[in-house]
């Protein structure tokens, strides 16, 4: 905080080094670190800096930052409140349908928030590794990866099944072809203070930047006259873990 650098999180020999908990991403260029308790204080705005310093490597070994300015720094303000709101699914691609869809279709989940990158981006490699979210063609889990852009808002699967070239000359990734495709976005195991998961370090489902695990819902589906879609309300803003919050539709695919 603005105490600075000696008092920073974690950096006190009279408490443990996991003040803050850190975690890269499948990609390995983003970071994303927890403190393990509430920031700031209910009585006062309170301001902080983060600082990456030259100790940052790449991969191959050499320092993220060089030149006059070896770190990089920025500051925030944290309020009094805590936020116990958790996310919920806005809008998805494509819509559950009695018409099927092309197999390069993108699947994409957009969050009325930011979402932990953690949490809801990754590789799925038929083997285990991200399961958070899951694309299933009724035999298995589809390989491929999770990617969140959007500031965090929106999630968005591409497959590892290479099944053209567009006429840009970049390769086009497709889904199962004549296949029913469910998508299934899981709400972490809640924790003993609710929304907020059971853990702060891995959750076992999608959670928000505050932590507070998925309000999903249930299935999202066409009413019985195809002409609306429905979702079971979610909308006193309860989140009661899997499976009751776990969010997951279906659509179906062509063999084009």
């Amino acid at each position: 905080a603005v105490d600075g650098e000696t008092k920073a999180l974690g950096m006190d020999p009279k408490s443990a080094e996991d003040d803050v908990y850190a975690n890269l991403s499948s990609d390995k260029k983003t970071i994303v670190m927890k403190p393990k308790n509430y920031l700031g204080s209910s009585a006062q705005d309170t301001l902080y800096k983060v600082k990456l310093t030259n100790g940052v490597k790449w991969l191959g070994g050499k320092d993220v930052f060089t030149g006059v300015a070896s770190y990089y720094d920025w500051q925030f303000t944290v309020s009094t409140a805590v936020d116990l709101k958790p996310p919920q699914v806005e809008s998805v691609i494509p819509l559950p349908s009695d018409s099927a869809y092309p197999r390069n279709i993108i699947m994409q989940i957009n969050f009325n928030e930011a979402v932990d990158p953690i949490s809801a981006g990754g590789i799925y490699k038929k083997v285990g590794d991200f399961n958070n979210i899951s694309v299933n063609d009724g035999a298995q889990d589809l390989a491929g990866e999770f990617k969140i852009t959007n500031q965090y808002k929106t999630v968005e699967f591409v497959t590892d099944v290479q099944c053209g070239v567009n006429p840009c000359g970049a390769l086009i990734f497709c889904l199962p072809a004549n296949a029913k495709v469910k998508v299934l976005a899981k709400a972490a195991t809640i924790g003993s203070d609710p929304p907020q998961a059971g853990s702060l370090f891995a959750p076992d489902g999608v959670v928000d930047m505050a932590n507070n695990s998925l309000d999903g819902g249930g299935e999202l589906t066409l009413s019985s006259s195809g002409q609306s879609l429905l979702l079971p309300p979610k909308k006193n803003g309860i989140a009661e873990g899997p499976p009751i919050d776990d969010f997951y539709w279906s659509f179906i695919t062509t063999d084009e």
